[in-house]
């Protein structure tokens, strides 16, 4: 099993911990707590994943010039720069916040094309709240894991299901025609499956693993 995958899982069961208890005190400083958890879990798998960082910002180029990118927490798995961003909140999860974040990713990704560099960078996303239909499928367009309480991603769910299981293979053949990465570093083109697409696969999935749990 993908070591990922099993980060995916231990981060869902974090956020959903997160969101049962609540806001028990200043946003600011729930939401800095949260971060460290995130940061404490992340440890946890060392040395498989490396570089563990909290609110850290990338030595990457970026397209823009700007320096000062912070991300939540950060690690390195497999070669790959991952950034993680931890939304603490009880009400008023906004599609934005995810536009915002792969915006910093992608100024990222387009500096390291710029420049000629095959760094590649990653985001997941938490939140303790859940997302609308249209925040869910652009995440799956930028390769981004979006992480809720309500929504586990597609690894962490195939690590609860048996392997030889008619859901497990649904559960594979959807992420391997999902995008792996931005699609910033291809050549643009259409995909053979489109993420509104990948999302109904998902929704299906998820209703099936909920229905057998």
């Amino acid at each position: 099993m993908n070591l990922l995958y099993s980060v995916l899982y231990e981060l869902h069961t974090l956020v959903k911990e997160e969101a049962s208890r609540g806001r028990l005190g200043h946003a600011s400083k729930e939401g800095h707590l949260f971060e460290d958890k995130v940061f404490e879990k992340l440890k946890e798998f060392e040395p498989q994943i490396s570089k563990i960082e909290v609110r850290n910002i990338l030595e990457l180029p970026t397209f823009s010039g700007i320096k000062n990118h912070q991300f939540d927490c950060t690690f390195v798995f497999d070669g790959i720069q991952y950034t993680v961003e931890c939304k603490r909140q009880t009400s008023g999860a906004s599609k934005n916040q995810i536009y915002y974040f792969n915006s910093t990713i992608t100024d990222h990704i387009l500096g390291i094309k710029a420049d000629g560099l095959s760094n590649q960078i990653r985001g997941i996303f938490l939140s303790t709240e859940d997302f609308g239909e249209n925040s869910m499928i652009y995440g799956i367009t930028n390769a981004i894991q979006v992480i809720t309480p309500k929504f586990p991603p597609l690894g962490a769910i195939l690590t609860q299901v048996k392997n030889d299981s008619d859901l497990a293979k649904m559960i594979n053949q959807t992420i391997n025609h999902s995008p792996k990465r931005s699609p910033f570093y291809e050549t643009i083109s259409r995909f053979e499956h489109s993420p509104a697409q990948i999302y109904q696969e998902y929704r299906t999935i998820l209703s099936l693993w909920q229905n057998d749990m």
